[in-house]
């Protein structure tokens, strides 16, 4: 009996992961992520892959390890955080990185949208997550943060995606997602 359901178990855990597709390796190297981008520590466990498009083209791309991904967490509001369940309402199913998340509007190159995954060493994770939202819903759940976690976010953008001067105004727009 105890090797039946070791044989049952371990269907199941296989069938939870998957190789790591193309979608998500790294734009500039073409290879895997490696390290993590704010310990630049190796990718070693669980981890979480996360990258923006804008009309075809990488706007920006990063790995954050376990540990990184655990203390930025922290720093959302738990209010922050229920809207952010709330929003994407994870369930247990395959995705489809070809449409939307939320609203399965199709995956469109002349246009704007983030995917994301959790991987664990060299897989990945396959339920509820890979997932793509498309600009006007990463737009909408930016717009449900807190200004706690907003702040917390662009923090992370300025330190580790410096852009133009102009980007540092806070004017009324559509921020990009960091899925944590």
């Amino acid at each position: 009996m105890k090797r039946f359901l070791r044989h049952l178990l371990e269907g199941s855990v296989d069938a939870m992961f998957t190789e790591i597709p193309s979608d998500f390796h790294s734009v500039e190297t073409g290879e895997p992520f490696a390290a993590c981008v704010e310990c630049e520590g190796a990718l070693t466990g669980f981890y979480i892959i996360e990258k923006a498009f804008v009309n075809g083209d990488a706007l920006y791309e990063y790995a954050l390890c376990g540990e990184c991904l655990q203390s930025i967490s922290e720093d959302l509001s738990k209010d922050s955080k229920r809207c952010i369940r709330k929003f994407l309402g994870f369930r247990y199913r395959k995705s489809n990185l070809d449409r939307c998340w939320k609203c399965k509007a199709p995956r469109d190159a002349d246009g704007e949208h983030v995917i994301c995954g959790a991987f664990n060493h060299d897989r990945m994770f396959q339920m509820g997550v890979p997932l793509s939202l498309c600009g006007a819903c990463s737009g909408l759940l930016m717009e449900s943060l807190s200004k706690q976690t907003r702040d917390r976010l662009d923090d992370f953008d300025r330190e580790h995606f410096p852009g133009p001067p102009e980007y540092e105004l806070d004017l009324p727009r559509p921020r990009r997602p960091v899925l944590i």
